[in-house]
């Protein structure tokens, strides 16, 4: 087996997790004693798959997207009529019709477990009602579940044989997702972010191609770890709930934000030609801006410390915010940066030379805002996504302990 090249997908851990709809129409096994494969069937799609145990579910469900390519978007367990028959009585076979609603297209599954392994097989086909099958395309979206959860798994492109597939693994479970006709494209990503479903609604054709959707390498932590600090942070308002995802028929996914009121973090630009401060709150909406111009020949420290202490008091005046809500100041320089209680900044091209810039900055705002955290990064406005998570980290650690 061979894994394609690590393109991560953003947005994780995603919206939680959810089971799909209890209203089930099917449940299959083989009946041969070699496949410990069950699998459950509802709104005309493959719902959960069982593994290795009836207990442990591995998917939430499997269904189709249709699009034209261009404007057209159709998920078949929500915009089609069902039709559910099994193959015969006792025969855990079924025969499965989805018609479009705008009666554009017609799907045929044939949905059993393989009796000699661990796989349940789909044999499907798509028939245009209206148009040429050349105007369609099909896509197959997957959610794993891997060990009953739907947060915590690791998805990736890969291939097996020769064949291109799309894998998921938790917890010393995985699986595996081929086609007889090769995949065309494929991508995984976060749901409600970066995951397929996204993507073509938005798009109407797969222009994602994350080859990669794993927390380790989002976070460095477990999936245990992430569920507790993200319970964290809902209980220390840092996160809250935005609103409902819509519902398949099983109880609608909560999806999960930045609270904007929570706090806020400051912005600082040392460029070329001026000296911009920016305040934003915690989802990086800018709440106020501040600008000042600089002699591009001429940067004398002196007048850039100035600007910046006049540009924090500008902003923090515009936006009306409490001095107490900021959560730390970023700044962006040029230069070499030696970290430390100086900060001491060597820049070539302004002719600054072990310039101890943070220093120079605490002094400024030993009067008015002596607690605020300072973070100095090399490059224009990389502090704020950088250091917008440290700051509000800090900020719930330094609040707990109170």
């Amino acid at each position: 087996m061979s894994d394609s090249n690590d393109r991560y997908a953003p947005g994780w851990p995603g919206i939680p997790a959810r089971w799909t709809s209890s209203a089930k129409s099917g449940i299959g096994t083989a009946l041969a004693p070699h496949s410990r494969v069950w699998f459950t069937l509802s709104h005309g799609i493959l719902n959960e798959v069982y593994f290795p145990r009836v207990d442990q579910a591995c998917t939430r469900d499997m269904g189709l997207i249709i699009t034209d390519g261009q404007s057209y978007f159709s998920e078949e367990k929500r915009h089609c009529r069902f039709e559910n028959t099994a193959l015969e009585s006792g025969v855990p076979v079924y025969n499965l019709i989805n018609t479009s609603l705008d009666g554009r297209y017609q799907i045929e599954k044939q949905v059993l477990t393989d009796p000699y392994r661990n796989v349940v097989l789909q044999r499907i086909r798509f028939r245009p009602l209206e148009g040429k099958l050349a105007d369609y395309r099909c896509y197959a979206l997957l959610a794993p579940h891997l060990v009953n959860c739907g947060d915590g798994n690791t998805g990736w492109v890969g291939d097996y044989k020769g064949h291109p597939m799309l894998f998921a693994k938790r917890d010393g479970v995985g699986l595996a997702l081929g086609c007889s006709a090769p995949w065309l494209g494929r991508s995984v990503g976060f749901v409600g972010y970066s995951d397929g479903w996204q993507d073509l609604s938005q798009n109407f054709r797969l222009t994602w191609d994350y080859a990669r959707a794993e927390l380790g390498a989002a976070t460095g932590l477990s999936a245990a770890s992430v569920t507790n600090v993200v319970r964290e942070l809902i209980d220390e308002g840092i996160v809250i709930e935005t609103g409902l995802a819509e519902s398949d028929g099983g109880r609608p996914r909560a999806m999960l934000g930045m609270n904007p009121g929570y706090g806020y973090v400051i912005g600082v630009d040392i460029g070329e030609t001026r000296t911009r401060v920016e305040l934003f709150d915690l989802t990086m909406a800018e709440r106020a801006k501040a600008e000042f111009p600089l002699d591009p020949y001429k940067h004398d420290v002196n007048v850039v410390v100035t600007q910046i202490l006049s540009g924090l008091d500008a902003v923090i005046a515009d936006s009306g915010v409490d001095m107490a809500s900021v959560l730390g100041v970023g700044v962006g320089v040029p230069g070499v940066i030696e970290q430390g209680p100086d900060a001491l900044v060597h820049g070539q091209t302004y002719g600054w030379d072990a310039v101890p810039l943070g220093r120079m900055l605490r002094a400024g705002l030993s009067t008015t805002a002596p607690g605020w955290p300072l973070y100095f990064e090399t490059g224009p406005r990389r502090w704020a996504r950088l250091r917008c998570g440290s700051a509000a980290a800090g900020a719930r650690a330094t609040r707990s302990s109170s």
